[in-house]
Order: C-alpha cells, then sequence, then structure tokens
C-alpha cells in the first residue's frame, strides 16, 4: 500500500481489469481521467475478486459507459472482496450503466470497505439489486459516499446492503426503487435521501424499501 501502481491515464486504468494478477495490487490515480470512448475492462470478477486498495487521491474518472442488459455483477469494478480491500476518494463523473443483476456505478459486489466516493451526473440501470453507487453490498462500511444520477429499476444509493452504511446521501431521481437503498438487512446511520421518486417497484420508499 506504501507503494502502489500510480494510474495516470485511461490506458493504464484498462490495464487493471484485463489482468488477474493485479486483482490484489494497490493503485493511486494521479489524474483526473476521461474514458469517453474507451471501452473499459471492468475490474474483478466473481473468480477472481479485487482485493487491494484503490486511492482515487481525489481524483475523478469521467464517462465509464457499460450497456449490456444480459451482463451481471456490473460496475467500474465487478466485485471487491477481501479483509483489507477499500475503495477511496475517488468521484464518478456521468457514468452511463446498463446491465443485469448486482449492477452499481463503483460496485456490481461489495464486500470491503468504501470512504469519501461520490458520483455525478450519469445514470444506472438494471434487471435487479440495482444502486447508484452499488448493486449488492454483503459486508464492510460505506461511509461519506453520495451519489447525484439517475437510476432507474434500483434505488439511489445501494441495492441491498447487509454491511454499514454512514454519513452517506442521495439525490437526483430513482424511477422504480428506493430514495438510498431497496432492501437493507444492516446498519443505516446519519443518512438521508432528497431524490424525487417515481414509478413502482417491489421495494419502494423514501430511504428504505424493505427492512
Amino acid at each position: 500500500q506504501s507503494n502502489p501502481y500510480l494510474i495516470s491515464n485511461a490506458t493504464d486504468l484498462n490495464h487493471i481489469g484485463n489482468n488477474g494478477r493485479l486483482m490484489a495490487a494497490h493503485f493511486k490515480l494521479i489524474n483526473d481521467i476521461d474514458l469517453a470512448g474507451i471501452d473499459l475492462f471492468v475490474i474483478g470478477s466473481q473468480w477472481h475478486y479485487y482485493s487491494g486498495v484503490f486511492d482515487g487521491n481525489g481524483y475523478t474518472i469521467s464517462n465509464f459507459t457499460y450497456t449490456s442488459p444480459g451482463a451481471d455483477r456490473i460496475g467500474l469494478f465487478r466485485w471487491v472482496d477481501g479483509p483489507n480491500a477499500e475503495i477511496r476518494d475517488l468521484g464518478l463523473i456521468d457514468p452511463t450503466i446498463d446491465a443485469g443483476l448486482y449492477v452499481g456505478s463503483l460496485a456490481g459486489v461489495l464486500d470491503a470497505g468504501v470512504s469519501g466516493c461520490y458520483v455525478e451526473g450519469g445514470s444506472v440501470s438494471g434487471g435487479g439489486l440495482v444502486g447508484g453507487l452499488v448493486g449488492y453490498k454483503r459486508g464492510g462500511t460505506i461511509t461519506n459516499c453520495d451519489y447525484s444520477g439517475s437510476v432507474s429499476r434500483g434505488s439511489g444509493l445501494v441495492g441491498y446492503n447487509s454491511g454499514t452504511i454512514s454519513n452517506c446521501f442521495s439525490d437526483g431521481s430513482v424511477s422504480g426503487g428506493s430514495g438510498l437503498v431497496g432492501e437493507n438487512v444492516g446498519t443505516i446511520t446519519n443518512s438521508y435521501s432528497t431524490a424525487s421518486l417515481s414509478g413502482g417497484g417491489d421495494y419502494r420508499g423514501g430511504l428504505v424499501g424493505k427492512q
């Protein structure tokens, strides 16, 4: 962690998801990165979790796009898991994601820590367990994070939460879901939503759809 790979451009970023041997490595952004027109290899999978530390270092990744309605576990990170895994201090600007199950702009499946991350603009949609930031949160803590884009058939921040969410919020718009979390079996503290809600859905509520 004290000597991470330094990521300065889209080519560097694309090398991570294309190399399974890097799933336990540590990375740090040193520039804002624009992914417009780039077909990104998303990071991690159900077979090879990302288990390192990804430090956004206060920089942003813009225009991440992934549209494949038949694909599951989709986000910038497909699956993040491990006792020391962490994503921190990263901004996503105008992501566009339309996929299947377990879908979020930052992570499809998360069992790790996330702190100081945010999403501005863009849209996230999928077939189920969809969140603006994370689709399916199995464990760990999300703290000081927010989402301000649009979500369709999902919820403002997290689709399903069985970990801890603290000091987070969502705004923007949500269609067919809840303001912050779709289904919660974990803990939510000091968090809120001002998202505008529309449409139906099984788990629909101003803050949480099902507790």
